[in-house]
């Protein structure tokens, strides 16, 4: 009979446990954080025993760019204080918005199920869009030399083409310093080599400016197109005038924010 008891004893402690667990907690949505050319809203907060998680949407109002250091970012609820497990890099471009999951888990056994908690968003940085210029050698093509450098940016042709109506030059770009590189391919043009002259633009619509960490690298591609009574671009050398292509600068770091999470509803 005791046996028997015990047995029935384990079955309700597993179960209750298990269902402890599996039951999900949902939060109200809260304020977001306003700065003057930003915004960080968050929507569906909503925990487990194991991981507490929520949407998370960044709003860059401003005419520079703004990076996001998941790692930064701490969740608090009075016995659990928790930096983000997952370090991610975002970059958001002038006037766009970025959106993502942003999740704490329970690897350290801790318990998310809990009234409310907050969390204290860092990791928020501001790069200014126009930086220091960096002076960089014109390019040949074809190429007298696959790769040049600039400062510390590292260039290298992958690709070309060259025909009578269209030339494709496609280059890697990886920048070795230890500040923030700025890439800016529409500031690029072409010339038929000795013609000077103020340059053909390039023609990639796809053209987005680029932001380099140490050891990042990215992808350039220069399009040009070049009227046939201009001259014919299949057997004409031309060259690429990288102006203000290539810049430097430094990220701003922008006030940490607290926001608080209160239990809405429970299933």
């Amino acid at each position: 009979m005791k046996t028997i008891t015990f047995f029935y004893l384990c079955c309700f402690v597993t179960l209750f446990a298990q269902t402890s667990s599996a039951q999900t907690y949902y939060y109200d949505n809260t304020q977001s954080i306003e700065g003057d050319d930003y915004e960080v809203s968050f929507d569906n907060a909503v925990s487990k025993n194991d991981y507490c998680k929520m949407a998370t949407k960044v709003t860059n109002n401003s005419l520079d760019f703004i990076m996001i250091e998941t790692k930064e970012t701490v969740y608090k609820n009075g016995t659990v204080e928790q930096n983000h497990p997952k370090k991610k890099t975002f970059i958001v471009s002038p006037g766009k918005k970025k959106s993502y999951t942003m999740v704490f888990d329970g690897n350290g056994g801790y318990d998310y199920n809990v009234q409310n908690f907050s969390i204290d968003f860092g990791g928020l940085y501001l790069i200014p869009s126009d930086g220091e210029k960096v002076k960089a050698p014109k390019f040949n093509l074809p190429a007298s030399d696959n790769e040049i450098e600039a400062g510390d940016f590292v260039i290298k042709l992958k690709k070309l083409k060259k025909e009578t109506k269209e030339t494709i030059a496609t280059f890697e770009v990886m920048y070795k310093g230890r500040e923030i590189g700025l890439v800016h391919p529409s500031n690029l043009v072409a010339v038929f080599t000795g013609r000077g002259g103020a340059g053909y633009a390039n023609d990639n619509k796809n053209a987005a400016s680029e932001v380099l960490e140490r050891g990042d690298k990215c992808t350039v591609k220069a399009v040009f197109h070049i009227s046939a009574k201009d001259g014919d671009m299949q057997f004409v050398p031309m060259q690429i005038i990288w102006k203000d292509t290539f810049q430097t600068t430094k990220k701003e770091k922008l006030d940490r924010a607290t926001i608080d999470f209160q239990l809405g509803r429970k299933k």
